[in-house]
């Protein structure tokens, strides 16, 4: 359910991606997307489930995304950068803790992102196994997606499949965030 609320989230949040603030250029093959996410919180289920308490995560980010298009106008690549907070709070101990976004992720759709497609993912910086898993930390996350729609500009939405590669301090920050959070 943790892990429904957060897609469900993430997903309503895609949606306004591209109609806040978007441009679409056939002449250049190139569709941007730009907005601000303020004070969105929801149950972190990953760390919910490593800290064995629950862990509610409050996000304040900015996200812009660059996607390319190849000849037959489909999505080939993407781009985002993400900038901003991650703030975990425990309920039970009324402790919080902040940790910085500042990531980059690139997207390659192969042939051409439609619906039911993969996708693989990389992301770099902090925050970078955030908006897959739930756990923070520092590093380079690679992650195989699948295309489940589209924003109205033509930006798309994808869901986690699996964990490809993970390097970094993922389970370090885990480790912290818990034991700053504790009772």
């Amino acid at each position: 359910m943790a892990k429904l609320v957060r897609v469900a989230t993430v997903a309503s949040v895609v949606a306004l991606f591209g109609v806040l603030a978007g441009t679409a250029s056939a002449d250049d093959q190139v569709i941007h997307g730009e907005m601000n996410l303020t004070d969105i919180t929801f149950e972190d289920a990953y760390l919910t489930g490593a800290c064995g308490f629950e862990v509610q995560e409050t996000i304040d980010l900015h996200l812009t995304a660059t996607v390319r298009l190849n000849s037959a106008g489909l999505p080939a690549t993407e781009v985002d950068t993400v900038v901003g907070t991650l703030r975990y709070s425990a309920p039970a101990s009324g402790k919080s803790t902040t940790r910085p976004a500042n990531l980059t992720t690139t997207a390659d759709y192969g042939t051409g992102a439609v619906e039911g497609s993969s996708a693989v993912v990389t992301a770099v910086g902090s925050g970078a196994a955030d908006a897959f898993t739930g756990q923070p930390g520092t590093g380079t996350f690679v992650a195989e997606e699948q295309v489940v729609g589209f924003d109205p500009l033509g930006i798309p939405f994808t869901s986690f499949v699996s964990t490809i590669s993970a390097s970094g301090e993922f389970d370090r920050a885990t480790r912290a965030v818990c034991r700053q959070l504790s009772s």
